[in-house]
């Protein structure tokens, strides 16, 4: 992950140009404003980078879960319908759509699809009579398309995605090691990728994956926590190489908007990185 970073660099990182590079900007600064004794500085530093560095002009994104199905993620945190619910932030049901829109053209069609698509997540889809069913587009060519209730989202707040990760993973949050320790930084990123996964239950304290110092090993037992360790890799990645990108093209707009004051790295540092990573046969 960290690599293919380097490889393949987004150009709004050392540009500061486009409205990913603005919407990227805005997710920092609510971040920013968290105290440092609510969620531990290293835990909030790698929370400014969240959001995918690929950018994208849908409020949906596609993605592979960890059973290989095609599944939606919206908001500027990319948050799927059940991992936000399980974090406290209010969504609505989605599902992806590869095909043809003739398949869901009916209120009924949409319904039922939806319906399918929770079910799989153990989760239950509970419609009012007036409940309106819609749908994006997120790429016509290849017909993707993503399936969802009209509603209120708070996936695509900024405010109110943040506020709900903070609320799940900060300081004095039962389960959780203490901020500013690797592990409670490690453990803390990581539930916001556990909660994607369907048999978890945070709201009962069902939680099967145990956030200390076995958590590497607890994230290998099956695919989907391997998922959730894999997706946990890629925040530490981009937390680590996009401020690298930053410094290293040296452009002041994308500086001011992207690196904190007081946590600026290193150029040298960051073309150590570039070459170890660059250079890695494996």
């Amino acid at each position: 992950a960290a690599k293919s970073l380097f490889d393949n660099t987004p150009s709004w990182i050392t540009t500061g140009k486009g409205d990913y590079a603005k919407d990227y900007s805005r997710w920092m600064k609510k971040v920013d404003a968290i105290p440092d004794n609510k969620i531990g500085q290293d835990t909030k530093f790698v929370l400014r980078w969240l959001p995918p560095a690929e950018p994208t002009t849908s409020n949906f994104r596609r993605e592979l879960n960890a059973e290989g199905e095609e599944i939606c993620l919206r908001g500027p945190a990319s948050l799927s319908y059940r991992q936000a619910t399980q974090l406290g932030i209010y969504a609505q049901p989605d599902a992806f759509h590869r095909g043809d829109l003739t398949e869901v053209a009916t209120k009924l069609q949409k319904e039922a699809y939806i319906s399918d698509s929770l079910k799989k997540r153990k989760m239950v889809l509970e419609p009012a009579e007036d409940t309106e069913y819609t749908l994006e587009t997120i790429d016509q060519l290849t017909q993707q398309h993503c399936l969802y209730i009209q509603g209120d989202d708070d996936r695509l707040q900024i405010s109110r995605t943040v506020d709900g990760i903070r609320a799940q993973i900060g300081a004095g949050k039962k389960g959780l090691e203490k901020i500013n320790t690797p592990i409670g930084l490690t453990g803390r990123i990581a539930k916001i990728y556990v909660a994607a996964i369907p048999y978890e239950n945070f709201a009962d304290g069902q939680t099967n994956t145990k956030f200390n110092r076995q958590i590497g090993a607890m994230l290998k037992k099956d695919d989907w926590q391997k998922w959730a360790l894999d997706k946990t890799a890629e925040a530490i990645a981009r937390a680590l190489v996009l401020p690298c990108l930053v410094v290293l093209e040296n452009d002041e707009k994308a500086k001011k908007m992207f690196l904190p004051k007081d946590r600026k790295p290193h150029a040298v540092r960051c073309l150590t990185l570039q070459y170890l990573l660059q250079n890695d046969e494996n």
